[in-house]
């Protein structure tokens, strides 16, 4: 179970990605914050990155952890980078899957 502490780091997290502060992501990063968080619209924090065009924050998430094989039921990860055209986080979720990997994706599975 998350301590209150937990919590209200795991939602700085969110409001930084949500106002483009790479800085304030790196802070809470390092003080272990969740990066696999799934928000109450179902969108993983990289999905909110990719949807806010901060390819940087994406990118920054992506080497923390985050999943890249999260659907929320109708999209993923990549399924964002090409929809919001970041296209050097697609290129480096394509890098760091397999081919099985990223066919899953592209098929829905």
């Amino acid at each position: 179970m998350s301590t209150q502490r937990e919590k209200f780091i795991h939602e700085l997290l969110k409001t930084a990605i949500e106002e483009g502060n790479l800085a304030e992501v790196e802070i809470r990063l390092n003080q272990k914050a969740d990066v696999n968080m799934i928000l109450w619209s179902q969108e993983s924090l990289l999905m909110r990155a990719l949807r806010l065009k901060n390819e940087d924050i994406a990118l920054r998430l992506m080497d923390a952890g985050a999943n890249l094989l999260y659907e929320d039921g109708k999209a993923n990860a990549l399924t964002y980078a090409n929809f919001y055209g970041q296209q050097r986080v697609r290129a480096a979720i394509l890098e760091r899957l397999t081919k099985e990997q990223v066919e899953q994706l592209q098929r829905g599975d």
